[in-house]
């Protein structure tokens, strides 16, 4: 009989059928192969973008009695309630603080920046933002038993604290030399020159006492 037998046809018939699901199988993979590629693609796409979003600003802050600055990043597109927010997951502010007491300044700017402003980032040099919750702080300075007070910015750096004590006891020339401030006595801490002048206040302390005094050499 022409054509095979029943059993041979039913072999070929089975062997192709076999042929075929095996190539729409490798059809489906090489199909799904470059989907996926597709979806790699793509999502390295998303992650560079992610990347540029991302993107962090360093800022230096200094807070109530913390004179020597912390190191924080947030996001370039931040604003000043999100450094505020950065800066207590940091652990910068106590984690029971009322956020919207916090005032922020520049160093050396009188008046705190609102919550909501833009913080744009700077070209050469990092932000230096001062935490109180003092708008003015009264400081009083102490030299031979004589004291001039004034209020002051928080955000006022130490140096100009000193400065403006020099002008005020009439002191200049070779007199102006070799002068700094110092906390808690004649003999006691010197303030950081670049420091803000509220780092050296505490517990929403709006209140401050210096001492002008020679600066003391130390040999090493």
């Amino acid at each position: 009989m022409g054509g095979g037998t029943v059993p041979q046809r039913r072999i070929q018939s089975s062997f192709a059928l076999k042929n075929r699901q095996q190539f729409n199988l490798l059809d489906e993979c090489l199909t799904n192969y470059a989907l996926l590629a597709m979806c790699v693609a793509r999502l390295n796409d998303q992650l560079h973008l992610n990347q540029v979003v991302i993107m962090k600003s360093e800022i230096h802050l200094y807070g109530e009695g913390q004179p020597s600055p912390v190191t924080i990043q947030v996001a370039e597109e931040s604003v000043v309630r999100d450094v505020i927010v950065a800066a207590q997951q940091a652990g910068f502010l106590p984690r029971d603080a009322n956020l919207m007491e916090i005032l922020v300044f520049e160093v050396e700017d009188d008046e705190p920046m609102p919550h909501d402003k833009a913080i744009k980032h700077p070209e050469k040099k990092r932000h230096r933002f001062h935490f109180h919750r003092c708008r003015t702080i009264e400081v009083t300075v102490m030299f031979n038993l004589l004291k001039h007070s004034r209020a002051f910015p928080p955000s006022t750096s130490v140096l100009k604290v000193l400065q403006w004590a020099l002008r005020e006891f009439h002191l200049s020339g070779t007199d102006a030399e070799n002068k700094e401030l110092r906390i808690g006595g004649p003999t006691g801490q010197a303030m950081l020159e670049g420091a803000p002048i509220g780092s050296y206040t505490k517990d929403c302390k709006c209140e401050l006492l210096a001492y002008l005094t020679d600066i003391v050499q130390v040999n090493g």
